[in-house]
């Protein structure tokens, strides 16, 4: 039972290193870019960002 708590505690671990990665290569890479971008996709920026907001306080 050991073996297999040590095997949980490390996939875990290396997936949410993985998601926060994921999050991070995004917000370098792609929110630069649609901060150059038109107006119509500041906006659909500005309303994501909102809606992740939301959720965050939601939770």
């Amino acid at each position: 039972m050991k073996a297999f708590s040590t095997i949980a505690l490390v996939l875990s671990t290396l997936s949410a290193g993985l998601m926060a990665g994921l999050f991070a290569a995004f917000a370098y890479s792609v929110m630069p870019g649609l901060r150059q971008s038109s107006d119509r996709a500041r906006r659909i920026e500005r309303d994501a960002l909102a809606r992740l907001r939301k959720m965050a306080t939601a939770a």
